[in-house]
């Protein structure tokens, strides 16, 4: 017996911020929305994240509690693309600590305040394109 992968990963969200939802991880993020099981007391919605999803739960919005520490970590490329255009949008940056294991990483909010976290690989540091555009 093995666990061999992540299949999604779930955040809760206040029930109503379905649209604010849809515009925070479907347009800003980028993420294209994909359909995941219904249960009719319990609305969801689902994006694709690479090879892994994340879902959406919305609970109820009295009882709902924005995550401070649990949070899912998405790796980007050209994280410093990233923050200006999030910034556009005034979604806050906070500063992470250092991490051997990456670039850079830094944390964002989703509109009800649940942490998330962008990081950058060393394999995926912004010396690509940017760079060679610079040398043709």
């Amino acid at each position: 017996m093995r666990i061999f992968g992540l299949d999604h990963v779930t955040i809760e969200c206040p029930d109503g911020g379905q649209e604010k939802a849809r515009l925070f991880y479907g347009q800003a993020l980028g993420l294209r929305e994909v359909p995941v099981p219904q249960n009719p007391h319990r609305p969801s919605i689902g994006f694709q994240c690479g090879d892994q999803e994340i879902h959406l739960g919305f609970v109820d919005p009295t009882t709902f509690v924005a995550q401070e520490r649990g949070h899912p970590a998405l790796v980007v490329d050209h994280l410093s693309a990233w923050l200006r255009e999030l910034a556009q949008i005034k979604v806050a940056i906070e500063e992470a600590i250092p991490d051997p294991r990456c670039h850079n990483r830094c944390y964002i909010r989703d509109p009800f305040g649940n942490r998330i976290e962008l990081r950058e690989p060393d394999t995926m540091r912004e010396t690509t394109m940017d760079q060679a555009a610079l040398t043709v």
